[in-house]
C-alpha cells in the first residue's frame, strides 16, 4: 500500500537550502507546535472532552515532523518563485533565505498560517481517540465488555473528527494575532470549511489577510475612541 503522506521529491537545491537555513528553525517550530497542541488538549479542550476518562489525545510525532518540514518547503518554494533573481551576484542567490525580514522578503503572517493549516489538515498528526468502557455490559462474561467505546455526544464526535483543524486554526490565530476565543463564530466557520471543503492555500491566505485587516481596523477604531474619551475627560 502506498504511503499517501510521503512528501513529494524535492530538488537538491531546495534540500540544501532547507538544511542550511531552515532545519534549526524547523526543529524549534516542531517543539513549539507540540507544546501548543498538548497545552490545548489539557486546557480548552477539556471543557468539552475529558482527556483523562473519555479520550486519549495522541500526537503522532512522525506526522507532525512531516507537516512542519513540508511547511518550510512551501516557504522555500514561495520565496524562490516570488523573490529569486533580485541580486545579480551568483554568491547572493541564497540571500532571500538568510534573513526573512531582509528587503521586505518576510513571509507575512497570513501566508504562514495558510501554509501551516494546509499541512496539519492534510497530514493529521493529532488524534482524539475515545477510550473503551468496561461498564457498558452488566454481564461479567461478555466477550465485548472490554471493547465497547464510550458513547459520545454529537459535539464530542464533531471535535474528534476535526481535531486537526481545531488545533491548527487556534495555532494559526496566535500567528495572526487574533483572539480565537473572541472570534468563536469565525473560528467555527473556518474549521468547517477546512475539514469539509479542504484547504486551498490561496483562498485561506485571502481569508486570513481579510481578517487581519478587519481586526486591525477595529483595534484602531477602539484606540481612537479611547483617546477621544480621554481628551473629553480632561
Amino acid at each position: 500500500m502506498p504511503n499517501r503522506s510521503r512528501r513529494a521529491p524535492v530538488s537538491k537545491r531546495y534540500a540544501r537550502i532547507y538544511k542550511d537555513y531552515y532545519q534549526l528553525v524547523s526543529d524549534e517550530r516542531y517543539a513549539d507546535l507540540f507544546r501548543a497542541a498538548a497545552a490545548f488538549a489539557l486546557g480548552p479542550l477539556k471543557n468539552f472532552c475529558n482527556i483523562e476518562t473519555e479520550f486519549n489525545f495522541i500526537i503522532d510525532e512522525q506526522r507532525l515532523r512531516h507537516a512542519i518540514v513540508s511547511y518550510f518547503f512551501d516557504i522555500i518554494r514561495h520565496k524562490e518563485f516570488h523573490f529569486s533573481g533580485f541580486s545579480e551576484k551568483k554568491e547572493d542567490e541564497d540571500s532571500i533565505h538568510k534573513d526573512e525580514k531582509d528587503r521586505g522578503k518576510h513571509i507575512n503572517a497570513a501566508k504562514q498560517a495558510a501554509f501551516m493549516l494546509k499541512w496539519l489538515v492534510r497530514v493529521k498528526p493529532f488524534m482524539l481517540v475515545p477510550l473503551v468502557s468496561n461498564l457498558t455490559c452488566s454481564n461479567e462474561e461478555c466477550p465485548q465488555k472490554e471493547c465497547a467505546p464510550i458513547a459520545l455526544n454529537e459535539q464530542q464526535r464533531e471535535i474528534a473528527i476535526t481535531i486537526n483543524e481545531i488545533i491548527g486554526l487556534h495555532y494559526c490565530c496566535a500567528v495572526l494575532n487574533i483572539d480565537a476565543n473572541a472570534e468563536g463564530e469565525w473560528v467555527d466557520r473556518i474549521i468547517y470549511t477546512a475539514h469539509y471543503r479542504g484547504v486551498d492555500e490561496g483562498q485561506f491566505i485571502e481569508i486570513f489577510e481579510t481578517k487581519m485587516e478587519a481586526t486591525t481596523r477595529r483595534s484602531k477604531a477602539a484606540l481612537r475612541g479611547k483617546n477621544r474619551s480621554a481628551v473629553r475627560g480632561k
